[in-house]
């Protein structure tokens, strides 16, 4: 939220190229500290414990895998239409400023951001009232793409 604000008005101010440089460098010093940390991490996890001996065709043929791609492809589509689709929409159809467009995307992701804290809220409680987790969240989760699809209409 905060990115797409900040960059939204770096853009205004500076231009998209300044702004593309800008991400460039921050991710390159962002590589750092990050390989520092990560370095040789996972090779050593899977020295310990060996690799999972379970095949493509076993995890395709789990139902709980169609569902969980199913749902993860449908919340990835929307977060890309809004990533993609929806500034360029704002100041090309809209009329929106670059920094006006920068402040309702960032709002729209403070939207995302507190809904999810919130429902997540929610149904922790059910849960604990002793809903059962899958359901509930299957529930929760199918509600939230029922609701961005009828937005995104």
């Amino acid at each position: 939220m905060l990115g797409t604000l900040c960059g939204g008005l770096a853009m205004a101010r500076f231009g998209w190229r300044a702004m593309f440089l800008g991400l460039g460098v921050t991710t390159l010093l962002w590589l750092w500290p990050w390989l520092a940390v990560t370095r040789g991490g996972f090779s050593r996890a899977r020295e310990e414990h060996g690799p999972l001996p379970v095949s493509y065709r076993e995890i395709l043929r789990q139902r709980d895998f169609s569902g969980t791609a199913l749902g993860h492809f449908a919340s990835n589509y929307a977060f890309y239409f809004v990533v993609t689709w929806v500034p360029t929409f704002l100041v090309k159809v809209g009329g929106f400023s670059v920094s006006q467009m920068a402040g309702i995307v960032a709002a729209i992701y403070g939207i995302y951001a507190a809904t999810a804290a919130l429902s997540g809220l929610a149904a922790d409680r059910q849960i604990a009232r002793g809903g059962s987790a899958t359901r509930v969240r299957k529930a929760y989760l199918l509600t939230s793409a029922i609701g961005v699809a009828v937005t995104i209409a």
